[in-house]
């Protein structure tokens, strides 16, 4: 069960002050562990895949029938 402070941090929306440290530490978290804007990129990606993949089959469908 959280506390109050981490309650706090979790749920207050606080100023960003150190902006330059912000960037470089979000830098290398995509660099060295997980690239969150590559993995957006791929799921966008893929989930137009499949909705056009659905489009297709939806209308080969219509004009066999």
């Amino acid at each position: 069960m959280p506390n109050i402070a981490t309650n706090a941090i979790l749920n207050t929306n606080r100023e960003l002050y150190n902006r330059e440290c912000y960037r470089k530490m979000v830098d290398t978290f995509n660099e060295k562990c997980f690239n969150l804007s590559k993995m957006i990129g791929k799921v966008l990606s893929n989930n137009w895949t499949a909705i056009a993949l659905n489009i297709s089959a939806v209308n080969l469908t219509a004009n066999l029938n």
